[in-house]
């Protein structure tokens, strides 16, 4: 019985390696919203749970208020208003005027004729 323990544990020790690892190259993709770059970091830390690692909040969330008194779920919300306002920023017309302004600079005198 005690043969079949030592099996569990050390492939509990095994993937804890691998998940740790993903855990730490775990980074945004090119046009990932928040919502499903927390999704798949929380699957990772969940599992990790599941295989007896023992993490604080703390070391999942990574921006510059005072993590030793914001929850999670406060650290999600915050970055989802961020996202919206990006997204509100960076409107079609917002991205329309920029890019005609930027082909108007690089034209000769500036556009005019």
């Amino acid at each position: 019985m005690s043969t079949i323990y030592q099996g569990v544990d050390r492939v509990k020790r095994v993937r804890l390696q691998s998940l740790r690892a993903d855990f730490e190259a775990a980074h945004m993709k090119e046009g990932e919203n928040i919502s499903d770059y927390y999704s798949r970091l929380l699957v990772i830390v969940n599992q990790m749970k599941r295989n007896g690692e023992r993490i604080d909040d703390v070391r999942v969330m990574e921006e510059s208020k005072n993590l030793e008194t914001m929850s999670v779920e406060e650290l999600l919300g915050s970055l989802l208003v961020h996202e919206q306002r990006i997204q509100k920023n960076a409107s079609p017309t917002t991205l329309v005027q920029a890019l005609e302004s930027k082909l108007n600079i690089d034209k000769p005198n500036g556009g005019r004729g």
